[in-house]
């Protein structure tokens, strides 16, 4: 399942949102039925990734079906975090949660989630995950 995440990750940084959306269903789908809460988290943040497309956090600009659809996939994410006790697998769901919240209109969501989730990075010391949600912080609005 991982080589489909990956494949299917692939597929929606190289534009193909289709192909992403089915590889990442087909991961959801396994992923329900063995009970894995990390891998259906995953699945459901690629497929809020394709909803959110790929504009920057700050740029996003999105018509309302999309943003709502990313919204609905990346809070389910979230939670799936929260329910797997990982708390790393929470977090990976953060930073595109906060561009959906952004884009939603939400920006005082996006920046809360973001600082909670970059208190834990830092706890974890998760370096790599660290830079991007600092990075993610840095480009909402004032």
């Amino acid at each position: 399942m991982c080589m489909l995440r990956w494949v299917a990750d692939a597929q929606r940084t190289l534009g193909r949102p289709a192909e992403a959306a089915a590889g990442f269903r087909e991961v959801l789908a396994h992923t329900l039925g063995s009970g894995d809460l990390a891998g259906q988290s995953a699945a459901r943040i690629g497929l809020g990734r394709i909803g959110l497309g790929r504009i920057g956090l700050g740029r996003i600009a999105l018509d309302a079906g999309d943003a709502a659809e990313a919204l609905r996939q990346l809070r389910a994410a979230d939670e799936l975090g929260r329910r797997s006790g990982q708390s790393l697998v929470r977090a990976l769901a953060a930073e595109p949660l906060a561009r959906a919240l952004l884009a939603s209109g939400d920006a005082p969501a996006a920046r809360g989630l973001l600082e909670e989730t970059l208190a834990g990075c830092r706890r974890m010391e998760a370096r790599p995950l660290l830079a991007r949600l600092e990075s993610a912080l840095a480009e909402l609005p004032a």
